[in-house]
Order: C-alpha cells, then structure tokens, then sequence
C-alpha cells in the first residue's frame, strides 16, 4: 500500500483516487511527474500553477506510464537522481525517450484550446472604455 504522503503526492495531480495504489505503483506516478516536470521546464520554462498547465503535466504522466520502456526509464532516471541528492529542478538527460516526451509536450502546445498556456503568460485584461461625454 501507498505511503500517506504518496497518497497525498499523486492526488495532486489529479488522477484519479489512490488509495489503492501499491508503494512502486505510486513511485512510478511520481517519477513520471518529476520526469515531466523536467521536460517541461526545459522546453518551456517554470510553470505558472495555472490549471491547464496541470492537466497537462498529467498527460505527460499518463504518456509516461502507458509506456513500459518510457515508464522503466523514467523510473531508473528517478532511481539514480534521488540517489545523487536530486534537484531543484529535474534535468532528464536529453536522450531518445526525453525527445519522445518532448514530442508529446509540443503536441499538447500546438492544440487551439491551449494558445495561452504555450505563451506562458495569462490572457491580457481589457481595460474599462470610457464612454464619451455628451
């Protein structure tokens, strides 16, 4: 079973309750959240804690995890960075399965409903128009 702050950890992302999850299921989610958080820090830059960028960053995870060799690596990258200390911000190594999540990442931008997020700044704020004196 799930540690109680793994429980905590993956129900932030979103995905569905985790209750029921085992130790190495719930790893395997939060590798691949640090895994995507990495990518997308690299390609993007730091997230504005804006909703979208949320459910895409659970995208990338769900990416991650449907895939046994994606997900096997990620899971040994999370396993050495966590062994050397870990950082602030993950940096995966830009290899095959780091352009495999990038490529993912650049089709969740390039999608219409998501124009701000790739901007990485919220929509502009109409200013009041003053209505003329009569």
């Amino acid at each position: 079973m799930a540690t109680e702050n793994q429980i905590r950890a993956v129900r932030r992302l979103g995905m569905g309750e985790p209750n029921d999850l085992s130790i190495e299921q719930a790893s395997a989610l939060l590798s691949a959240k640090r895994y995507s958080e990495g990518v997308i820090y690299a390609e993007i830059g730091e997230m504005d804690g804006y909703e979208d960028e949320r459910l895409i960053e659970a995208s990338l995870v769900d990416f991650i995890i449907k895939d046994q060799a994606l997900r096997d690596r990620v899971i040994a990258w999370s396993a050495r960075s966590f062994a050397r200390g870990g950082a602030d911000v993950p940096k995966p190594q830009k290899d095959e399965h780091y352009f495999r999540v990038q490529a993912r990442l650049r089709e969740m931008e390039e999608a219409p409903s998501r124009a701000h997020w790739a901007a990485r700044r919220p929509p502009p704020r109409r200013k009041p128009v003053a209505k003329p004196s009569k």
